[in-house]
C-alpha cells in the first residue's frame, strides 16, 4: 500500500517501504529522505502542486532542477547509501 508522508515534513522517513504519497496542504520543500537503505528504490506519488523535491547534495535530480509535483505525477528515486538519484518521472 502507498504510505503518506507526514504533512509538512521536509525530510520524510522512507524506511517503511517503497510507495509513498506527498499530499502536503501548504507549500513544502523536501530536501532529503530519512532512513533510506543502500539500493532502495522509492516511488513518490504527488496529489497536488504543494510539494517540491529540491535538487542538491542529498538529492540528485535530472538536469539539476527542482521537481514540483502535480496531481498524479510520480517521481522514482534510488539510494546508493549516501545520495538519492532520480531514475524517472511521470508527468500526468
Amino acid at each position: 500500500p502507498i504510505q503518506a508522508f507526514v504533512v509538512g515534513d521536509t525530510t520524510p522517513n522512507v524506511a517503511p517501504g517503497n510507495w509513498f504519497q506527498a499530499a502536503n496542504t501548504a507549500p513544502t520543500t523536501i530536501t532529503a529522505f530519512d532512513n533510506g537503505l543502500n539500493g532502495q528504490l522509492i516511488y513518490v506519488l504527488f496529489t497536488n502542486a504543494n510539494t517540491t523535491v529540491q535538487d542538491g547534495a542529498n538529492l540528485q535530480l535530472a538536469g539539476g532542477v527542482n521537481f514540483v509535483g502535480t496531481a498524479n505525477d510520480i517521481l522514482t528515486l534510488v539510494y546508493d547509501g549516501t545520495v538519492w538519484y532520480e531514475v524517472s518521472r511521470s508527468l500526468n
